[in-house]
């Protein structure tokens, strides 16, 4: 098995980061999540040119750190509803 360079592995993690948002839990907050996804996805490969251009990839993995830090999710989040017994045992 191949071991990837520790800057590479960061920089993957930061971009498994910025696109893995939870679900939304309405209409409204799918539209926000899609807009926010949308955003982020255009950081991540702006990100991934710019390494692929030359760039640092540890300048890189922290911009993009960064970008996603300056852009939370602020919808409502789904959750499962639970039973009384799953509620209970909590």
């Amino acid at each position: 098995m191949n071991a990837l360079p520790d800057d590479l592995r960061a920089l993957l993690a930061a971009v498994v980061e910025a696109l893995a948002l939870p679900l939304a839990d309405t209409a409204a907050d799918h539209e926000a999540r899609a807009m926010l996804l949308n955003r982020r996805a255009s950081d991540a490969q702006i990100i991934i040119e710019a390494v692929l251009r030359g760039d640092r990839i540890t300048d890189c993995t922290e911009q993009l750190r960064r970008w996603t830090a300056e852009r939370p999710a602020t919808y409502q989040v789904w959750a499962p509803e639970q039973t009384e017994d799953e509620e209970a045992q909590r």
